[in-house]
């Protein structure tokens, strides 16, 4: 039975980074609805191979950091301005690298404008160092109110340059400069609420390594998985075919990121608590599953059968081209929502090398099925068929690892998931059916009607089998009147 303060800051973290992440997707949805309208697809692709190299410094800097301060509940002070001191050092290190390689990168894609653009936004990867030991400590504590409040700010803020830069016609350097006033904006946020200090201490970072070296090579292993399908199409089908599907991909994350990210932030600075109780972390994480299957199977089921309403109504009829590859990319939708959550699982139990095994055999898999269909098929929608089913292969490999450690039965997963799954078949069926032989001319109608259609069945299912009962609607309906009273 768990405690009340526990379930409370459970509750609480993930309602504060629902609102900040749902008002962030509604913002996010918007900013990219009007760029995409006032800027080139070659443009957004040469902006996607420069933010995957930022994204791979990222986590070289990061280099564990993070979650080893998350995990270990007897750092103070002097240990946090080790690890700032470190992560700090390590970033102006690999700023230098990413700006003086940003010619050989722009040789190696044969885009000269590239050069620029990676020279600009590697000043992102000082800042972004600078921001991993005060991320974390707020992760830490718990602070997830004070976390959504920056996030939406400097979104907004960001936004709202970028655009103006956009329709004055500054082209690619408008979303360059919403990526680094950002980041800008967060740091300084950091560090007025933690302003930490330079100062190293070895026998802390010796301490911190002990833990962080799994965690940063998981890190690693994770980052190419995630951007090996992008990297390989810049590079061997060109800039446009990449804008093409990195803005499908892009948008078929937008609402799992925004389902996943509410989550996973809290997973691990609240399962770490349980870090020598097996038995809780078990029952806890198998009704999470549960839940977020609930969720992630009916949304792939929307995604899918909307994939021309929501490109087209969103960035217009020029990305055309998205459509098929968006469809692809959506049917692991609800697949990627449970397997969000194994690294923070992974990490509450100390088990990194784990992790850091499961990641390397999934990216294996994937880094050769991505390669093929770019090399044989050379289409963008072959690499979204390896995509798809490549991941189901590295989320199987992930959860027989994580299952193993966490001495849960294949079995007992498999009756968890049998409700949602038909749920899913059901819904998938219905939608099916439905396209076939109902039309709607007008996209953004026809979107309404394919999601109200789908939530009022997913609902219906999950009342009929008692997943949620009118008792609990009706006590969540008091409370909230209560407080508002």
């Amino acid at each position: 039975m768990e405690s009340p303060s526990v379930k409370k800051e459970f509750v609480l973290g993930v309602f504060f980074v629902a609102v900040s992440k749902y008002i962030g997707l509604f913002l996010q949805i918007v900013i990219s609805a009007i760029l995409a309208r006032l800027v080139e697809p070659s443009d957004f692709g040469v902006v996607a191979v420069a933010t995957i190299i930022i994204q791979f410094f990222s986590t070289l800097y990061e280099a564990g950091l993070g979650t080893a301060i998350i995990q270990n509940k007897e750092f103070q002070n002097k240990d946090y301005d080790s690890i700032f001191t470190l992560s700090t050092l390590l970033g102006i290190f690999f700023f230098l690298i990413f700006f003086f390689s940003s010619d050989f990168i722009a040789r190696y894609y044969e885009n000269e404008s590239l050069s620029d653009i990676c020279k600009w936004l590697s000043l992102t990867v000082i800042i972004g160092a600078m921001n991993v030991a005060p991320n974390s400590i707020l992760l830490k504590d718990k602070k997830f109110k004070l976390l959504s409040i920056r996030s939406l700010v400097a979104q907004i803020f960001a936004g709202v340059v970028s655009i103006y830069m956009a329709f004055s016609g500054y082209g690619v350097y408008a979303l360059v400069a919403s990526v680094i006033i950002a980041n800008v904006l967060i740091f300084g946020f950091n560090y007025a609420l933690y302003p930490l200090k330079l100062n190293f201490r070895f026998d802390c970072i010796k301490e911190v390594l002990s833990y962080s070296l799994f965690q940063f090579l998981s890190n690693l292993i994770a980052y190419l998985s995630r951007n090996m399908d992008k990297l390989i199409i810049g590079k061997l089908l060109g800039m446009s075919p990449l804008g093409y599907y990195e803005k499908s991909y892009k948008l078929m994350m937008m609402p799992l990121q925004n389902i996943t990210f509410v989550i996973t932030p809290v997973l691990h600075p609240i399962f770490s608590n349980f870090q020598n109780d097996l038995n809780s972390i078990v029952q806890k994480y198998m009704k999470l599953l549960k839940t977020l299957a609930y969720i992630g199977f009916p949304l792939t089921v929307f995604l899918y059968f909307c994939a021309a309403e929501l490109i087209l109504v969103f960035f217009g009829s020029q990305w055309y081209d998205s459509i098929l590859a968006f469809k692809i990319l959506s049917l692991t939708a609800g697949i990627q929502v449970l397997n969000s959550t194994c690294g923070s699982i992974f990490q509450s139990i100390g088990s990194t090398k784990e992790l850091f095994i499961s990641c390397l055999l999934s990216f294996l898999f994937m880094a050769s099925g991505l390669y093929i269909a770019c090399v044989c098929f050379k289409t963008v929608e072959s690499v979204a068929y390896a995509f798809d089913i490549t991941l189901v292969i590295g989320v199987v490999i992930v959860f027989s690892i994580l299952f193993r450690k966490l001495k849960v039965s294949i079995v007992d997963f498999l009756k968890t998931m049998s409700s949602p799954v038909i749920l899913f078949v059901l819904l998938f069926g219905f939608m099916f059916v439905y396209s076939e032989y109902v039309v709607v001319e007008n996209l953004i109608l026809s979107a309404v009607l394919k999601f109200v259609i789908i939530f009022s069945l997913a609902v219906s299912y999950m009342l009929y089998v008692k997943v949620i009962s009118f008792s609990d609607i009706k006590n969540v309906c008091n409370k909230i009147i209560k407080r508002n009273n």
